[in-house]
């Protein structure tokens, strides 16, 4: 499932983020679907695809919270 349907959205979503928020908001609703209807393991492999791949800032992230 991750594969075929959770990263090109992704990759979409944070290549529209700083070009077109707008555009990257209504790839996030469908992100957000796929992500909530996800089995438990599917969605520990989307947050470790998103941690490996983009790299979130974790210091940034951690202030947020």
């Amino acid at each position: 499932m991750i594969t075929n349907l959770v990263r090109p959205l992704l990759h979409e979503i944070f290549d529209l983020g700083s070009r077109s928020p707008i555009l990257a908001y209504k790839k996030i609703g469908i992100f957000l679907q796929q992500y909530n209807t996800s089995n438990k393991q599917d969605k520990i492999a989307i947050l470790e695809h998103i941690a490996k791949v983009y790299h979130p800032d974790e210091q940034k992230i951690v202030s947020q919270v």
